[in-house]
């Protein structure tokens, strides 16, 4: 793929990311892509505690509620049968108000924790625009109500960099060594509209780079080199909005250029072969050469943990 690239040099970061220290995701659906990628390598990761998230406001108030004791995580609203959160993504619901409820409070108790013992925290955004309800509340996911019970705005920049520096402000008081990664989705939001989802991308590049130059946090430019370094729609699926395979692939490579020591990347490829290995189907599996493969396997993982990657049982 590398014909592909144009000249898009740009810097290794001025940290490195190493197994075994904690990682959190947060934002689009492109963050489960990337925290599958660690997952994968052998990282301790974790994303997207209520689903999946895409307006840089409501990233930044679930980090804020997060860590104040004083704050409700969460609003409920029932659906039918179904509760769910306004802030959420429809993958977390329950089945009574007060599930929910706890369900959110052990998220808020685990992520808080996460979140000062976290070594780097990456921030997806997907889109400016934001459903907001009648009483001003911006929604993290309308959950299929009615239009009409929402106003859509999109965010102002100025919006954007002042949620996001707070938030940065309330990260840092309780992690001050977590460094903070933020990148811009490349999952094309069309059904806003071609022109409305480019100057949504606009919104989110704008703030982005303000709150880089003002604060000590990274840019990757995930954005960037789907729509410019791949610039082809066989790079997106056949509903050409998200990336494929081999994108996210390609993006995971210039993380790994920007963000990894060689050490750490000869391991991440390590794991993956580790993966690739578990996954082979043994035919006799009662047979002598079965039981080689099985140890090897196992012989295979506690070197690779003792290494320092993280691998899941």
């Amino acid at each position: 793929m590398d014909s592909f690239r144009l000249n898009f040099p740009f810097e290794k970061a001025s940290f490195s990311i190493q197994h075994g220290q904690p990682i959190l995701l947060i934002g689009s659906c492109f963050s489960d892509e990337i925290a599958l990628k660690f997952k994968e390598s052998g990282h301790l990761v974790a994303s997207n505690p209520f689903g999946t998230v895409f307006h840089p406001l409501v990233i930044a108030n679930f980090i804020k509620s997060l860590l104040d004791d004083s704050v409700t995580i969460i609003s409920p609203v029932q659906r039918e049968d179904v509760f769910l959160a306004w802030e959420a993504n429809s993958s977390f619901h329950a089945y009574s108000e007060s599930e929910l409820l706890e369900k959110a409070n052990q998220v808020k108790q685990e992520w808080k924790t996460a979140l000062q013992n976290a070594s780097v925290l990456l921030i997806t955004v997907g889109t400016a625009f934001g459903y907001y309800l009648q009483n001003g509340e911006l929604v993290g996911n309308c959950h299929k109500f009615p239009a009409a019970n929402f106003e859509k705005r999109l965010s102002e920049s100025n919006e954007i960099i002042a949620a996001f520096t707070e938030m940065i402000a309330v990260l840092k008081n309780i992690n001050p060594s977590l460094k903070i990664v933020f990148t811009v989705s490349p999952v094309r939001h069309i059904k806003d509209g071609i022109i409305e989802n480019n100057l949504s991308k606009a919104r989110l590049l704008e703030a982005v780079h303000a709150v880089q130059n003002e604060v000590n946090v990274s840019y990757f430019p995930s954005y960037e080199i789907v729509v410019d370094e791949l610039r082809d729609y066989r790079f997106y699926k056949t509903d050409r909005v998200h990336p494929t395979e081999e994108a996210v692939t390609y993006v995971w490579k210039r993380f790994s250029e920007t963000y990894f020591s060689d050490t750490t990347i000869a391991l991440n490829e390590e794991v993956a072969q580790y993966h690739s290995m578990k996954k082979h189907n043994v035919l006799f599996t009662q047979s002598v050469a079965s039981a080689k493969f099985t140890q090897s396997i196992e012989n295979q993982r506690l070197k690779l943990i003792d290494k320092g990657a993280f691998i899941s049982t």
